[in-house]
């Protein structure tokens, strides 16, 4: 029998390995569809130019194309089903993506589909004159694009200075996004209701928050399923994330009322063939579960998580989609009980002058078995040249790790944190557990 061929966009050293060890590996070959670097390109994603890259690779590959995947935000996940749409493969269909990711386009429809499990939101058009004065949220609230990730733009709004001054930062910025976001919305045949709220556009939202967590989940022959809960805890008194945590810790019956909410607003968002994943909060003084937002696609952030608990990583689902059968995930058929993604964290700017060397890293994560380090800084750079960070602080590493408990699992994270040291001008040195912030503890979000 010959391999599928697969070819993945973005596909980068530290998320290959986890795609050779699944089981669907032995029937594929894998091949890299553009590198990351040249689809982030500092402040521009050039769509158009990136699929007609990538039709021109794949025209000089000497054989069968089988499937286009990836697993990372925009502007890949629309890349996906618009490459395939020109190869006449299977995909899921564009304007199911597009009403996840646009989030205007995805609160009207969660305001029919689950009214009661979403915040206040309206409009907003940030180059307006009366931009201000036309929101009608009570403060506070949340002010972000319509099509964004990692937090990118979004603000906290406490009132009318925060939001004059979020507005300007938004009207200087919201260019890099809404310019490849409008070519595809371009490409579809919007609804009347939501046409006119284009990619420079935002939502205001009210606040809404708990203990958060994240669904992972697909949609196959028109059902939605989930097939694992990962919990997002927060750094003290922040927004930042801290870590992701896998499996969740929710008590069952708070699941089983969000994979209701999740499932029934993926499939009236019309998302098919597709992983999927879906933020919630539990409110537990009140007993109540919202719905933060919808992603058309596996998040990457979780699938070593999925590997070291239950065996195989998430990325075996978007796989089986790919090659057109229903997705099986196994259930805690991995090496440990618990696993965890930790963000090491630096609040303020500053230029960087070390970071650990690949021989450092190399060094920890032999002692301490089944580590994974992604060093995010370099050296030579201010932190706010990283792309794409949230409003609130800056991502230096990520450090994953898993255990058996949970103290076992955050004591593997300590243990690396202190190894992992950065220098930053006029600071001296620091290493990462003064610059991460997480307290493991912390469950509570307002957002």
């Amino acid at each position: 029998m010959r391999k599928r061929e697969i070819f993945v966009l973005g596909l980068d050293d530290f998320h290959r390995p986890l795609l050779e060890e699944l089981p669907q590996a032995r029937e594929c070959r894998f091949h890299g569809l553009l590198p990351m670097e040249r689809i982030r390109q500092g402040d521009r994603l050039p769509i158009a130019e990136l699929v007609e890259e990538a039709m021109a690779e794949l025209s000089r590959f000497d054989g069968p194309v089988d499937a286009v995947v990836g697993f990372w935000d925009f502007p890949i996940n629309c890349m996906v089903p618009i490459i395939s749409e020109r190869l006449g493969i299977p995909h899921k269909p564009l304007a199911g993506v597009v009403a996840c990711e646009h989030k205007y386009w995805a609160r009207v429809v969660e305001n029919w589909v689950i009214p009661g499990a979403i915040p206040a939101f309206e409009a907003v058009n940030p180059f307006a004159a009366d931009a201000v004065s036309s929101i009608g949220l009570d403060y506070p609230f949340w002010l972000k694009p319509v099509m964004s990730y990692s937090s990118y733009l979004g603000f906290h709004i406490d009132g009318p200075e925060t939001l004059v001054t979020s507005l300007e930062t938004i009207r200087n910025e919201i260019g890099q996004l809404a310019e490849p976001f409008n070519h595809v919305l371009d490409m579809l045949d919007l609804p009347p209701d939501i046409a006119h709220v284009r990619g420079d556009w935002c939502i205001a939202e009210g606040i809404i928050g708990g203990r958060q967590c994240t669904l992972e989940g697909f949609v196959h022959n028109g059902t939605a399923k989930v097939y694992g809960i990962v919990d997002s805890l927060r750094v003290p008194g922040g927004v930042s994330f801290a870590s992701y945590r896998y499996p969740s810790d929710l008590p069952e019956g708070v699941q089983q009322r969000m994979e209701s909410l999740a499932c029934r607003t993926v499939e009236a968002l019309g998302l098919g063939e597709s992983a999927w994943n879906v933020e919630c909060f539990w409110d537990e003084g009140a007993d109540q579960v919202w719905l933060l937002e919808v992603n058309s696609r596996l998040s990457e952030s979780h699938s070593d998580l999925f590997s070291k608990v239950d065996g195989v990583s998430n990325q075996a689902v978007m796989l089986d989609l790919a090659l057109d059968r229903e997705p099986s995930m196994p259930h805690r058929a991995g090496k440990y009980a618990h696993a965890g993604k930790f963000f090491v964290r630096h609040v303020d700017d500053a230029y960087v002058e070390r970071v650990p060397s690949p021989e450092e890293v190399a060094a920890i994560e032999r002692d301490v078995p089944d580590t994974r380090i992604l060093i995010r800084a370099r050296a030579g750079q201010w932190l706010h040249e990283l792309a794409y960070q949230d409003t609130y602080s800056y991502e230096l590493a990520w450090i994953h790790v898993g255990g058996n408990s949970v103290p076992e699992l955050e004591e593997r994270y300590r243990e690396c944190a202190e190894r992992l040291r950065f220098d930053f001008a006029d600071e001296g040195e620091r290493n990462a557990q003064d610059l991460s912030m997480p307290d493991p503890r912390i469950r509570e979000a307002n957002i």
